[in-house]
């Protein structure tokens, strides 16, 4: 699908509004557990009587949300640095933003961009890595990942007197944004990444779009080469749910083990200690909620699905 641009009239401030419709591949990302730490910032006498232990909560409620974005962006950028812009074919722009407790990342989708793919194979590396990091730090995450279409605003200041454009903030509304929420608030979710259709049939007409290239002019795999060898491993890392058969970004299953960096390898077994021991917290305890008892005790399942030798999930003690 091409790009329908418009831009509305300035406003007030003598900012334009730039406009953009396409495709989007949108992720949402949720931090379980946080609306109760922003929820006792409520309390606006703790602000009138003790700053200092209001900023407190607030950074440690807030800081664990930035922590995650921050880690997301620094994989990701690391990812995208393997792409390759050539033959006109640019890297399509991640933007990162976060609310409350929610981090969301979008990039224009094109099909027909081979740096496109590379950017969702990095995304879907850079989310496994940031799943397996979040729960070895014992916080519960869910998510949704789509691509849809959507529209993206930009608010575009007006040229200063050096002939630079300032861009501001981009916001996003659609269908993709709409869909990947309601894959992670799916009433049986947990703590994962939920995957849609419109990834899986994208990722295939993309890589089948690759494959007539190279099969129409075999130069073209000079610049194709590494978008192809991405498309080949990209639905390696989607897999169906082995506790309702979904598809989901499979963060421990093999295909990650060679693509993880080291550090984050190692934060697997803590990532599984945290959800045994939660879990087993959880069920001895007759006053725990059942809806969280569930959850935890679905991605119980999943872990040990993914046991050596079917995933990346050390051989766990028999109990």
């Amino acid at each position: 699908m091409n790009d329908e641009n418009s831009s509305a009239p300035e406003t007030p401030g003598g900012f334009t509004i730039e406009r953009k419709l396409n495709y989007y591949a949108v992720l949402y990302l949720d931090l379980m557990g946080q609306r109760k730490a922003i929820a006792e910032l409520e309390d606006l006498t703790v602000l009138r009587d003790n700053q200092p232990e209001y900023y407190r909560r607030f950074g440690e409620a807030a800081g664990k949300v930035w922590g995650v974005r921050v880690f997301l962006e620094d994989r990701l950028r690391r990812g995208i640095g393997t792409a390759l812009a050539s033959a006109g074919y640019l890297v399509p722009s991640v933007t990162i933003q976060m609310f409350a407790d929610t981090i969301i990342a979008y990039f224009p989708w094109d099909k027909e961009n081979p740096n496109a793919l590379v950017t969702m194979y990095s995304l879907l590396i850079a989310t496994a890595e940031t799943v397996i990091t979040v729960l070895a730090s014992e916080i519960p995450i869910r998510g949704g990942l789509d691509i849809h279409l959507a529209t993206e605003f930009n608010e575009q200041r007006k040229q200063d007197n050096l002939g630079n454009i300032f861009i501001g903030g981009g916001d996003i509304w659609g269908p993709a944004p709409k869909r990947a929420y309601e894959l992670a608030e799916h009433d049986h979710n947990y703590m994962r990444v939920r995957v849609g259709q419109g990834v899986l049939g994208l990722l295939i007409e993309s890589a089948q779009w690759m494959c007539d290239q190279l099969a129409a002019d075999s130069y073209k795999a000079i610049w194709i080469g590494p978008p192809k060898v991405a498309s080949e491993n990209v639905l390696r890392l989607i897999a169906r749910d082995p506790v309702d058969n979904d598809f989901i970004v499979d963060y421990l299953g093999n295909a990650v083990a060679e693509l993880l960096s080291p550090d984050t390898l190692a934060l697997v077994s803590k990532a599984v200690s945290f959800t045994e021991s939660t879990y087993n917290r959880l069920q001895s305890n007759p006053e725990s909620d059942p809806e969280v008892v569930d959850k935890y005790e679905k991605l119980l399942t999943y872990i040990k699905a993914r046991q050596q030798p079917n995933g990346i999930v050390p051989i766990l003690d028999a109990r």
